[in-house]
């Protein structure tokens, strides 16, 4: 007998089936989901459960919907899944009955035989008010003709436990003129699925037409199958090669957004509501119990139920300020750092708050935050600031030199969403890392001329890309470049900071400057992953003097601010 783990399974035989339909590879998938091959192929091949970010976003790659990759199986009975929390039962007036049955469909016809009652599927077509089916003469369905029957539709939702049933009644005919027939002929798009000889039309004219549809809070709106979209040279374009490497670009994501019912997590939410609504994509809630592996606590179970109610007020307060945009609401059991980035994947957007309550406790000045920052591969905003800071129109990216333009961009859209000015900050420090003694004062002048230059190579790119967008260069000297940052964040929208990604994951991202900022910076900070680092063990490019290796230490070299083997230091979060 088919289980769980088989319907599992079968979520990926449907992925595998309509990635071959529209004539994809696993590469492609992987490029449009934001994820990697690998983890597609795992997908198809094993009993898998992907989570709900993820699966919406893989519907989107595939040009489908979540419930067509869950649900639809025909081996198994739809609704094996656990109901939604807190659903709604709303009625359904006539006319959004009609609408749900549409023009054709698989509807089940009520009969009673000899034998007793039954209920039959059936295929149906919708003709002037009637629902009309074919039959065969003899035939148990066929018996309805003559009196009162009951036909039902229904649709279930696998994907968010959602659903609805339409029901009619009144009286049946058999349809016999040679017009009427044709007609229903011409209307009907398929030959009966069971197959042989069905001459026999039934009509039902409804006396009685009622409805019902469960209603789940947070679950994106109802929506059919979108026209199949090939990786074409457009969206291409929302990538980017560079050196080797290729950058997505993750504001075309969803915004995931770290829920805990602090104050400091509720700015964050419509901080992450507003970047969702600019961005057109969907605002995920994510909410950590801690109770994995407690399935039976009781205090667990009062500690899910919480995360529940606490995750349905904060979408009804999104949905006060943005209805326009899509919230998804997702409990996880395990730890808050874990289910952020399970949620983002590859291609969202984390935000939180610079500190919260609970699952979140300490955010982004303890261990948890850091975590988030430190190995997400996905860019991390922490909302920080006055809930009363002015707009300025700024976006401020602190940046080095040309090395930086993929994650710029990233900086760059942020501006263009916003329609500000793209301001490209690049602060260095003319000390050496003692922090006391000059070093080759004569080069000074000539560094900071090459700083310039550079920056205005990487200012050209960007505009070059972003037709439109203002972007003005600052190139900054002094001894404490936290500071100097913090400092810009007074007049600015949002500060971009960029992060390496250690090789193998190994090491911090984040290192003296970037803590300084989510401690003290006066508007959000959103940490951008650079990918793999350039300069990792030491090896931070001596050829230029001035230079370090990212921004984290790296045993003993400069962070931003700070000096590498070689010469003072640079700028670079």
């Amino acid at each position: 007998m088919p289980g769980p783990e088989h319907h599992r399974a079968d979520i990926g035989r449907r992925v595998a089936a309509r990635r071959e339909e529209l004539g994809l590879s696993r590469e492609d998938v992987a490029l449009r989901a934001g994820s990697a091959p690998g983890y597609i192929a795992y997908l198809e091949e094993q009993a898998a459960v992907p989570s709900m970010g993820f699966l919406l976003r893989l519907a989107e790659a595939l040009d489908t919907t979540a419930a067509a990759l869950t649900g639809g199986d025909a081996e198994l009975p739809p609704g094996i899944g656990r109901a939604a929390y807190r659903p709604e039962l709303v009625e359904l007036d006539p006319d959004e009955c009609w609408r749900m049955l549409g023009t054709h469909g698989v509807g089940r016809v009520a009969v009673t035989g000899h034998e007793g009652p039954a209920i039959l599927p059936v295929n149906y077509v919708v003709a002037e008010g009637e629902v009309a089916f074919r039959t065969s003469s003899g035939s148990l369905p066929g018996r309805v003709a003559g009196g009162d029957a009951a036909f039902e539709a229904d649709h279930i939702d696998e994907a968010f436990s959602r659903g609805w049933s339409v029901l009619l009644v009144g009286p049946a005919r058999t349809v016999t003129e040679p017009g009427a027939v044709r007609a229903l002929e011409e209307r009907a798009l398929s030959a009966p699925w069971a197959g042989g000889e069905r001459d026999l039309w039934i009509a039902l004219a409804p006396a009685r037409v009622t409805g019902r549809r469960i209603v789940v809070r947070g679950a994106p709106p109802d929506g059919g199958r979108r026209p199949a979209r090939h990786l074409t040279a457009a969206r291409a374009g929302r990538l980017t090669t560079h050196g080797g490497a290729m950058y997505q670009d993750v504001t075309n994501g969803p915004v995931i957004a770290g829920v805990d019912g602090s104050p400091e997590a509720g700015d964050a939410v419509l901080w992450a509501a507003g970047e969702a609504y600019r961005r057109k994509q969907p605002l995920h809630l994510v909410h950590a119990t801690g109770t994995e592996g407690r399935a039976t606590d009781r205090a667990a179970e009062e500690a899910r139920a919480a995360g529940h109610e606490l995750l349905a007020r904060t979408a009804e307060g999104v949905a006060g300020r943005f209805p326009d945009v899509t919230v998804v609401r997702r409990l996880a059991p395990g730890d808050p750092v874990h289910a952020l980035h399970d949620e983002a994947g590859t291609a969202g957007t984390v935000v939180v708050g610079h500190r919260g309550l609970g699952g979140f406790a300490e955010l982004m000045l303890g261990s948890v935050g850091l975590g988030v920052a430190s190995r997400t591969r996905v860019p991390v905003v922490v909302v920080r600031g006055a809930r009363d800071h002015a707009a300025t129109g700024v976006v401020v990216a602190c940046v080095r030199d040309e090395r930086d333009h993929p994650w710029a961009r990233y900086a760059a859209r942020e501006a263009a969403l916003r329609h500000a000015t793209l301001r490209l900050l690049n602060v260095w420090n003319p000390l050496s890392h003692t922090g006391t003694a000059l070093t080759m004062l004569d080069d000074i002048d000539g560094i900071a001329q090459q700083r310039v230059r550079e920056m205005h190579t990487l200012a050209d790119g960007l505009r070059a890309e972003f037709a439109g967008l203002t972007v003005t260069i600052e190139v900054e000297g002094g001894r404490s470049t936290a500071g100097l940052l913090v400092q810009a964040s007074r007049e600015a929208d949002l500060l971009a900071v960029g992060a390496h990604h250690p090789p193998l994951s190994i090491g911090r991202s984040v290192g003296h400057v970037v803590h300084a900022l989510l401690h003290h910076a006066h508007c959000p900070v959103v940490i951008v992953p650079r990918g793999t680092d350039e300069g990792h063990g030491g090896h931070a490019r001596h050829g230029r003097r001035g230079e370090q290796g990212e921004t984290g230490e790296h045993g003993g070299t400069g962070e931003t601010g700070g000096a590498a083997a070689g010469g003072p230091g640079s700028a670079g979060p």
